[in-house]
């Protein structure tokens, strides 16, 4: 039952994003597909509950529509999406909650950790995802899709890069305090 089952979400998961008329190529089924492969992978590993993760995979960004349309959370109301498309299905009900929980910690927003093994699992591999070429394609596509510079000069005052004389190991680093002083919540980022 399980490739079936398998089958079945992702087929679900391609329905809604059509549904929901998804143009975000960076959140779009490709992506479900890269991330539910590397998903599968750390799965095989790491162990988890492959039903969930496959569910929590297949629906963790179908609220993306929503968010940029309505405002929210995309992982919150991917969530409740992801329920009221499981229920009343062969999906194994008793597992909802687990795909929702799993789902709405892939945003780890407010700097909470993902709670379970299947949450960490979708997290990690939705990031993976942000990585490479992909990542920096990805990257592109949000950029345009909110026309967002794709670069602006950082001011001056901001980063000091000369060589401090006391220590020759830290040329051209950036100091924690300069970093941080760095206003960055302008730039997009791909999983967000």
């Amino acid at each position: 039952m399980k490739p079936e089952l398998r089958s079945w979400i992702v087929e679900r998961a391609r329905e809604v994003l059509e549904q929901e008329e998804c143009k975000d190529a960076s959140h779009d089924f490709d992506h479900l597909l890269r991330v539910m492969s590397l998903a599968e992978t750390i799965q095989a590993r790491e162990g988890g509950n492959l039903p969930v993760i496959w569910a929590a995979v297949a629906f963790h960004d179908i609220g993306q529509e929503r968010e940029r349309l309505h405002g929210g959370d995309h992982a919150e109301i991917g969530a409740h999406m992801a329920a009221d498309l499981l229920a009343h299905t062969h999906f194994p009900q008793e597992s909802i909650p687990l795909v929702q929980q799993a789902i709405r910690d892939h945003r780890m927003t407010g700097g909470q950790v993902p709670r379970t093994l299947e949450g960490r699992i979708l997290y990690d591999a939705d990031k993976i995802d942000c990585l490479g070429a992909i990542g920096i394609a990805r990257l592109f596509c949000i950029t345009g899709r909110y026309n967002q510079k794709v670069y602006s000069e950082v001011p001056p005052r901001s980063v000091d890069l000369s060589i401090p004389s006391s220590s020759a190991s830290s040329v051209g680093a950036l100091t924690i305090r300069q970093a941080s002083s760095l206003n960055c919540s302008s730039m997009p980022c791909p999983s967000a």
